[in-house]
């Protein structure tokens, strides 16, 4: 796994505010020692520390990396891992514990990811190949799957900065974690935040009135009897149930008939929704049973959904897959326990009615996190990528995206998150750090930017 880690202060639309956090923009001043050294152009002054990760820009890409070998007052020694590199370059560094102390503020769809690498003889406790420098901290809970499917929950016991030995809970009785599974930081950051967790489904059983799910996660979890689950696969809406009970590490929820839209299958993402002061936050709810301009849908007093409060169904567009328009808006007339009645107004006739458990947006509010470009192309031995944008964007180096993999290339990729190194005209230069983003299903990805901004740079020093 690429050993160079970079930060990033990620802020969604519901996040806290942050303080912004800079990258130091050095310059290359002596490029002609020996065995891939150079000569940068601040040191600890600066801000410049030992093992700090940077990144040389020119040409428009990341051309070199590696990591801060020597540190003096006035300057600094880089050593590449890879690339060549011009006196005068850009050299971007970056802080390396940012990301333990933004992994918290995450956008929605990105989590910290690994492997596990080794699993001690006894199967209670293993190593993942990420660790503090990627934003882990101990006590933190994992979840490991295989095949996308759960087998086991974890926590944190012990870091170093590539790796994490985490101890090992089984979930089901057939399996036991091995090297090779996958590991994921749980619940994700922006869904905790908002009193939400992210579980899974386990396994799924015929029932009278609807499937019966096992899903991973317990009341200490927040899934007790009652609390709503949506569940999705990729991305794609498939239903809604509700939580009947519990035991040990896992719960049993119902297939709600009238909110879904398909059968739900082991490996489907169960979203816990948020209750309480916390439930009149981001949410979408599937709309059911159309009748002309009137139809329900699966959000209700659980929610905090108040007549007259307004929700939109949202469609990207067919010749730029990038820009999402609003094609209708519902108006609450009635509310329920679990479900609203809702007055529907097409803002676009073109797009078509709506579709049974197409999902609807709550609030006015623009999208805190909206499309801005595509990424084009991806250097892993960089670990970064270069992405076309808007030119009418306000990004700059030190602000945040989100990069949402192309379907038909990478179809069960998780999102990832991306910190601007450089910009020019309309071409980014984004750093992916190993844990927040599998490079590979990066190439064609979609990026979300803030609406607002998301860090800055201020440079520390000039050549």
């Amino acid at each position: 796994m690429n050993a160079a880690i970079i930060a990033i202060a990620l802020l969604t639309g519901s996040a806290p505010a942050a303080p912004p956090e800079d990258l130091i923009a050095l310059r290359a001043t002596d490029t002609t020692a020996a065995h891939g050294l150079v000569r940068l152009s601040g040191g600890r002054a600066a801000g410049v520390r030992l093992g700090q990760p940077a990144w040389v820009i020119a040409d428009g890409r990341a051309v070199a990396a590696g990591r801060v070998q020597m540190v003096t007052d006035d300057t600094a020694v880089l050593s590449l891992r890879s690339g060549r590199v011009a006196d005068g370059s850009l050299v971007v560094v970056m802080p390396v514990d940012l990301p333990a102390r933004r992994r918290d503020f995450l956008p929605d769809g990105v989590t910290i990811r690994g492997r596990m690498t080794r699993v001690a003889p006894g199967r209670g406790s293993g190593w993942m190949d990420v660790g503090a420098e990627a934003g882990l901290a101990r006590g933190d809970r994992v979840l490991i799957r295989r095949n996308g499917i759960p087998i086991a929950l974890g926590e944190v016991v012990l870091l170093e900065p590539e790796l994490a030995l985490v101890s090992l809970e089984p979930v089901v009785s057939n399996a036991l974690s091995e090297a090779g599974d996958d590991v994921e930081l749980w619940p994700a950051p922006a869904l905790r935040r908002r009193g939400r967790i992210d579980s899974a489904v386990l396994a799924v059983e015929p029932g009278a009135d609807g499937e019966q799910l096992t899903v991973v996660g317990s009341a200490a979890d927040g899934l007790v009897p009652g609390r709503q689950v949506d569940l999705f696969r990729g991305g794609r809406y498939v239903a809604m149930a509700v939580v009947t009970g519990g035991h040990g590490p896992l719960s049993l929820a119902a297939v709600l008939s009238y909110a879904r839209a398909e059968a739900p299958a082991e490996g489907d993402t169960a979203v816990l929704r948020a209750v309480g002061e916390q439930a009149g936050g981001p949410l979408k709810a599937p709309v059911f049973r159309i009748e002309g301009d009137y139809c329900l849908l699966a959000a209700g007093e659980n929610d905090g959904v108040r007549v007259g409060e307004r929700f939109r169904v949202r469609r990207a567009d067919p010749a730029e897959p990038t820009v999402f328009r609003d094609v209708a808006e519902l108006t609450v007339r009635t509310v329920k326990v679990d479900y609203c009645g809702v007055d529907v107004r097409i803002l676009d006739e073109a797009a078509g009615p709506l579709r049974e458990c197409e999902l609807a947006e709550r609030g006015d509010e623009e999208d805190p996190w909206p499309p801005a470009g595509i990424i084009e192309s991806v250097d892993p031995a960089t670990g970064t990528a270069v992405a076309a944008v808007d030119p009418g964007r306000d990004l700059r180096a030190g602000h945040v995206v989100r990069w949402v993999p192309d379907a038909s290339a990478a179809p069960r990729a998780p999102a990832g998150a991306a910190l601007v190194l450089a910009r020019d005209g309309d071409g980014l230069i984004l750093a992916i750090p190993p844990g927040w983003g599998d490079p590979a299903a990066a190439r064609l990805a979609r990026i979300d930017a803030p609406a607002g901004r998301a860090g800055t740079t201020r440079p520390a020093a000039s050549g």
